[in-house]
């Protein structure tokens, strides 16, 4: 398996996100690589450019056992938000590594966005930043 960042290969998708340790999707198992990108910084707003590359093979079956996700957002913060251009497979994030509880935004392509958007908060088990 050749590393993303030494090839051509463009990323499979990018992402506007809270500082967290990326370390963290080293266990998702779609993910192949992330890497840090330059981002236009808002110093109000500190957050993260992420690329992701993912798994050219089907990845493992991680089945995701929902009762082990809370039906209701907890009272603290998301641990980590994503957001960006086009369109997600929301399976994605349902098999995040220790996962607590996901909250998923996406808007169809319009005329302001024509490849759409997406946002996701994720609270984990383990907090990770």
């Amino acid at each position: 398996m050749t590393d993303p960042a030494n090839d051509d290969r463009e990323p499979d998708f990018a992402a506007a996100a809270s500082v967290h340790d990326i370390d963290y999707w080293r266990e998702h198992p779609d993910v192949l690589s992330v890497e840090l990108v330059d981002l236009d910084d808002d110093p109000a707003d500190p957050s993260i450019g992420l690329a992701f590359y993912l798994r050219d093979d089907e990845p493992d079956v991680v089945e995701t056992d929902f009762a082990d996700i809370r039906s209701q957002k907890p009272s603290r913060p998301p641990d980590i938000e994503l957001s960006g251009e086009g369109l997600m497979d929301d399976d994605f994030w349902l098999r995040s590594p220790r996962l607590e509880f996901v909250q998923m935004m996406q808007e169809p392509p319009d005329e302001a966005v024509p490849d759409g958007w997406w946002m996701v908060q994720l609270w984990l088990k383990t907090v990770v930043n």
